[in-house]
């Protein structure tokens, strides 16, 4: 994929569930966690 790809990652305990968009490549993938994405987790609340 190339630099500036929009990606979505759902985590759970057997795994995760992986959106990506990058304009002309598209993927869905299921497995491990990709360790090279940036990631920026939601909050669940009040700080």
């Amino acid at each position: 994929m190339a630099a500036g790809v929009l990606a979505v990652e759902f985590g759970f305990v057997t795994g995760r569930f992986h959106i990506a968009n990058a304009l002309d490549e598209n993927s869905i993938e299921v497995g491990e966690v990709h360790p090279e994405w940036v990631r920026h987790p939601l909050g669940c609340g009040a700080a």
